[in-house]
């Protein structure tokens, strides 16, 4: 697992999403340009940024335009594979995602109210970036929050620069990474939640593979079902160790929090309740084998014989990854409760 905390930025072309990286990143590291594409569709940079202890990895991506909104979708996620040794899970590799809508523009387009909700449905944290935030008034700028209906972190930013006027102060530096970190915290049990389901998803195709090679009996297949039981407790105890795992890795990118961030934020306390080991024994303990395969009626046995039994096993390694899920949201649950009532106690 990355030792960096991951930013996708994402938006029209023309958003500012170069200069608001090279803003973050203190560097003229993006190119930027005025109306027209700057960064290669073919080619994904990222920055290494540090803010504090805190390291961060912003990805620069292409920018979104009408006609080309699938082949938008697509080229993310072979970003996603790209950094991620071929995963195509994007809400485990980025934390946050960075949606940059340009003030400038004085309005919020179909598109952009489309693709938050796409990220957000994936299961990505999503901060919404006013940029060029020089470019509007109060009334505006209240007007852009209200349109954007959406219970996100919405923060005006701008890189400065000159214009006819003179001087542009920068702005919104502190208050939008402050915004990237809580959020990326706030939407670790939601990560940690899709990483345990991508490995009970592994489990499950290779539970079935392995049953469509094995020998079946058209009446009696107890050692068959001894050994599926066996494997779902062998999976249990494997779910565990990776589920903990990618939470201690994800608490060592986050474990200086309090030396950077502006509100002070006590990060031994805000995640402390994210660092327990997990734990997915029961799963395997509360499932009951009998009522589900041990009474097949005799009519079965002759009709459909090994094609039913076979069905039967399947069924078996179904209700296996029932009880799974069913725990992986109890566990997701249970942390976002703990979370949520750390945030509430330091007003963040």
């Amino acid at each position: 697992m990355s030792k960096s905390c991951n930013v996708l930025v994402v938006g029209w072309t023309g958003a500012g999403k170069s200069s608001l990286v090279n803003y973050l990143t203190g560097a003229p590291v993006a190119q930027v340009g005025v109306g027209t594409p700057q960064t290669d569709r073919d080619d994904v940079p990222s920055y290494q940024a540090s803010f504090g202890d805190i390291k961060m990895r912003l990805f620069d991506s292409w920018g979104t335009e009408n006609d080309k909104v699938s082949e938008w979708k697509n080229r993310i996620r072979k970003i996603v594979e790209k950094g991620h040794g071929g995963s195509t899970i994007g809400a485990v590799w980025f934390h946050v995602v960075v949606y940059c809508i340009s003030c400038g523009n004085s309005r919020v387009q179909d598109l952009d109210c489309e693709m938050i909700q796409y990220f957000r449905s994936e299961g990505f944290s999503v901060v919404i970036a006013l940029t060029k935030a020089d470019q509007a008034d109060d009334a505006q700028m209240m007007d852009l929050k209200r349109t954007l209906n959406f219970p996100l972190p919405k923060v005006p930013v701008s890189s400065g620069g000159e214009n006819r006027m003179g001087t542009i102060n920068p702005c919104g530096k502190d208050d939008l990474l402050n915004a990237l970190i809580i959020e990326s915290i706030g939407n670790l049990p939601e990560r940690q939640s899709i990483f345990s389901l991508s490995l009970l998803e592994e489990w499950k195709k290779k539970m079935y593979e392995a049953v469509r090679y094995k020998k079946v009996s058209r009446i009696e297949n107890k050692n068959l079902e001894n050994w599926i039981q066996s494997q779902a407790e062998e999976f249990s105890s494997f779910l565990s160790d990776k589920s903990s795992a990618f939470i201690r890795q994800e608490l060592l990118i986050f474990s200086r929090l309090g030396n950077y961030s502006s509100s002070s934020l006590d990060c031994s306390l805000l995640l402390s309740e994210l660092s327990h080991d997990l734990s997915f024994g029961e799963t395997v303990l509360c499932v009951v084998l009998a009522p589900l395969l041990l009474v097949p009626a005799v009519l079965d046995i002759v009709f459909n014989g090994e094609k039913q039994e076979r069905k039967k096993l399947e069924g078996l390694i179904c209700k296996y990854e029932r009880h799974f899920i069913n725990q992986v949201k109890d566990v997701k649950g249970m942390q976002r409760k703990n979370l949520r009532g750390r945030l509430l106690e330091l007003n963040v």
